[in-house]
């Protein structure tokens, strides 16, 4: 009964489905807990220009050029402004309270923030670290960047469409296999309906579409056997009568010879 459940075709396309889509799962967890590698290779491959260096130049010199006051938040909000890949934090250098800082934008975007918060490659990397003197005071600025963020997406999208690979491709083959099967079957019954019973059914596997085949081609030798029989008794028939004509034929002629001389 088990080996029968086991044969059943239903269950095998779902255990395919659940063995790839299992499959698929792990391989998507496992490129997406080592997405690091791939973060320092592009990084080695300077693919993403880093200019951290350069972007926290230009606010001190911003900062400078304005003659901002260590207390006007506003004017140092305005200069800050936003960027899509540094985040810039300011700290007051006499008592190291923060006074303000920009976010990257890059960082709203939920999938990029949730990966790079468990990436060491982007999220743990050293900030870019200056310090400056205002007209009225001295302030601390440290500068993040977010530059290998934009290669998140692209590796996400391509961690998915590999694990989506392994799950679509096999199901796909499973299934296109067993339709095969099926316009095969239909093939060899329409072959079986214009009288060809020579013609035998294929049989493959333990399905129950290989359980029907199997009763097709059964059903196509007893309709063979049927017709050898019904040809030999026909045949038999014909020889039969042929031979009680011949037997009644002859001794008519004889007497019909006697009659003759007779008459004669």
């Amino acid at each position: 009964m088990k080996k029968n459940c086991l044969n059943k075709l239903s269950i095998q396309i779902s255990a395919v489905i659940i063995l790839f889509g299992a499959l698929a799962l792990l391989t998507f967890s496992f490129l997406y807990y080592n997405k690091d590698y791939f973060f320092n290779f592009v990084l080695d491959l300077g693919i993403i220009s880093d200019n951290t260096e350069t972007y926290a130049t230009e606010i001190e010199n911003k900062l400078i050029d304005n003659n901002v006051s260590i207390n006007d938040i506003n004017a140092i909000d305005e200069i800050l402004g936003s960027s899509e890949i540094y985040s810039v934090s300011i700290y007051n250098a006499d008592d190291n309270l923060y006074i303000t800082g920009s976010y990257a934008t890059i960082l709203e975007d939920f999938i990029i923030s949730t990966t790079i918060y468990e990436s060491e490659s982007i999220y743990d990397v050293e900030p870019y670290y200056s310090i400056l003197e205002l007209k009225d005071g001295s302030i601390e600025i440290y500068t993040y960047s977010y530059a290998l963020a934009k290669s998140v997406i692209p590796y996400i999208s391509f961690a998915a469409i590999i694990s989506l690979i392994i799950f679509i491709l096999p199901t796909f083959l499973f299934i296109k296999r067993e339709v095969n099967y099926i316009v095969k079957l239909k093939d060899e019954v329409t072959i079986m309906s214009q009288g060809d019973l020579d013609h035998p059914i294929t049989i493959n596997g333990n399905t129950e579409i290989a359980e029907l085949s199997k009763q097709i081609n059964d059903l196509r030798v007893t309709l063979k056997n049927n017709f050898i029989t019904e040809e030999t008794n026909r045949r038999a028939n014909y020889e039969l009568v042929t031979a009680l004509s011949h037997d009644l034929r002859t001794p008519l002629t004889s007497l019909m010879g006697y009659l003759d001389i007779i008459r004669f």
